[in-house]
């Protein structure tokens, strides 16, 4: 009777373990596909272009541009800035890999290029050689902002500046307009007379620094074009963020009424 007893609570107790195995795998598996479904949203919201100018130790600055793709392959470019000379651009091109929310850019040498950056919403930021966040003032200098695609590649049409709206009363006359261009983060337009080129950099928050202007020195005798141009040119060296909604890009500066106002005519 005893023997048949013990056997009975062996049997039990390999009931007990199994079970408790099963839950096991069970719990393990879930975790690995809700593991697997947040790498996946991760990497849909990783793709993109990046882009910021970080500190130089004996420059100005360094212009990086970090574009990664879908297929887990990147660019990266960066370029000296020193006494408004431009140095020769170096690129880059390889793998990366995403390890929680760290970007590794593979196949670089850690000591002389950026090989780790923190994703967060809408920007990465450089990590320093140990994959810590760089702390400090400059701080927020190693932070790149991802393009919005709403703003680039599009013929933007000036509607208003100040409040008040724009009528090119000539048909010759060519509509006030700025383009953005991803590469390079390049930006071209017409001030009302002349044309202009220069840069532009994103900056977390939808803030917007315009660099590098030059324009084209034609004397328009049409007095309305002139006074445009001068405003327009005013807003480009004043203005600090910008927003879109829908069809429309208006440029602020700080907390101020709209500077200017601008539509979008058609995709260039």
């Amino acid at each position: 009777m005893k023997k048949v007893i013990f056997i009975t609570s062996l049997i039990s107790l390999a009931i007990v373990l199994h079970s408790c195995k099963m839950q096991n795998n069970v719990k393990s598996e879930t975790t690995s596909i809700d593991n697997s479904s947040n790498n996946t949203t991760a990497k849909s919201n990783l793709t993109g272009t990046y882009s910021g100018v970080i500190p130089c130790a004996d420059c100005d600055g360094i212009s990086v541009q970090l574009s990664l793709a879908a297929d887990n392959t990147y660019n990266l470019t960066q370029q000296y800035l020193k006494d408004n000379k431009n140095a020769d651009k170096q690129s880059f091109e390889g793998t990366f890999s995403v390890v929680g929310n760290t970007v590794t850019l593979n196949g670089l040498d850690s000591n002389a290029y950026p090989t780790r950056f923190k994703l967060s919403e809408n920007s990465l930021t450089q990590l320093d050689l140990e994959g810590n966040v760089i702390t400090g003032a400059l701080a927020q200098n190693y932070v790149l902002a991802k393009t919005n695609q709403e703003l680039i590649n599009k013929y933007w049409k000036l509607v208003e500046i100040h409040g008040n709206p724009v009528v090119m009363k000539s048909e010759t006359t060519k509509a006030p307009h700025i383009i953005f261009k991803e590469e390079d983060n390049r930006v071209s337009g017409h001030l009302g007379c002349n044309s202009f080129a220069g840069t532009f950099q994103l900056k977390q928050g939808n803030r917007i620094v315009f660099s590098n202007l030059v324009s084209t020195k034609r004397m328009c005798l049409d007095g309305e074009s002139m006074e445009i141009e001068k405003q327009m040119s005013e807003v480009l060296n004043t203005a600090d963020s910008y927003s879109i909604s829908g069809n429309t890009l208006i440029l602020n500066r700080a907390r101020m009424s709209p500077l200017a106002k601008f539509e979008a005519v058609y995709m260039q």
